[in-house]
């Protein structure tokens, strides 16, 4: 079980992916609290604000350029909103194998 911190501003989408995570069997945590993965809105926050061992970001697809500026800043993956909605349990997968 990994300790993770989700950044996300949007309740509704937040809540999705806290259920994800939880539903995965890992531990919601504060970013402040020495998680082992953040997962953060990257339109909603500069990424390069975001700390962590491991960072997987989420962005809209129409904001393409947003993915380099997660990528510039360090994180791990980086993907579109509808890919995080298809594959979160995967992605947190790839950043915290077992």
């Amino acid at each position: 079980m990994a300790r993770v911190a989700i950044v996300c501003p949007d309740l509704l989408f937040g809540s999705r992916i806290e259920s994800g995570v939880t539903g995965a069997g890992h531990e919601l945590v504060q970013a402040g609290d020495s998680p082992d993965l953040v997962i953060a809105d990257i339109e909603a926050v500069d990424p390069k604000t975001i700390k962590g061992p491991k960072r997987l970001g989420f962005y809209p697809h129409v904001q393409g350029e947003l993915k380099k500026k997660a990528f510039d800043a360090g994180f791990d993956i980086v993907v579109p909103r509808s890919r995080m909605n298809r594959e979160l349990r995967e992605l947190i997968e790839r950043l915290l194998p077992a």
